[in-house]
């Protein structure tokens, strides 16, 4: 099966860790808008504020989507989902698939 997340939040981070907990053969895109690893958006202000140090940010490590076999596309936002044809449209006309196997 091909599957693909849309986001770099906490919630797709737990979709990841949920599927490979039971999946390790299906092939898994992540497409993401952030070009920053994963971090928390929830800390960011504590961050500004000079409460917390950059690396407190990051709720996983740098090689996570290696790990986990995720093919991570960063940059890249999505602007529409066609269910029945199994693609996604990306700002500046890219498409992803995620047809059956």
């Amino acid at each position: 099966m091909k599957i693909v997340i849309i986001g770099n939040s906490a919630a797709s981070t737990a979709a990841i860790e949920a599927i490979r907990k039971y999946d390790n053969r299906s092939t898994i895109k992540q497409l993401t808008d952030e070009i920053h690893p994963l971090y928390s958006r929830c800390l960011t202000s504590y961050f500004i504020a000079g409460k917390i140090d950059q690396d407190k940010l990051l709720y996983r490590t740098s090689d996570f989507h290696k790990k986990m076999k995720v093919e991570l596309h960063s940059g890249m936002y999505a602007e529409e989902v066609d269910t029945k044809r199994q693609q996604i449209k990306c700002r500046g006309g890219k498409q992803q698939h995620a047809e059956r196997q």
